[in-house]
């Protein structure tokens, strides 16, 4: 039985941050209550998956936003330097 994740980010840009490789995203929190560091993240759509590595600090004007935005540090280990896009979905990874 397939079960639904448990948290859905829409994203709205994201860069690499050298010189360790590390992305830093701003999404929306489409579903779920936010994200920790350790989580694993993969895209909804096609391969890549990343772990959380930090939370980024927003105004709060962003947290309270409708859909509230979410910043976010990734790592993707298997391939540092994949790209993420505008429009991509991350959802959750539960092992």
């Amino acid at each position: 039985m397939k079960t639904e994740p448990l948290t859905k980010i829409r994203v709205l840009f994201a860069y690499y941050f050298e010189p360790r490789d590390d992305l830093i995203m701003a999404g929306e929190l489409l579903q779920g209550f936010g994200a920790h560091p350790g989580m694993k993240l993969k895209l909804k759509e096609g391969e890549g998956s990343w772990r959380v590595t930090g939370i980024c600090h927003l105004p709060p004007e962003a947290v309270m936003a409708e859909p509230p935005h979410i910043g976010l540090g990734l790592h993707n280990s298997d391939n540092p330097r994949q790209p993420l896009e505008a429009g991509q979905h991350l959802i959750e990874v539960r092992d």
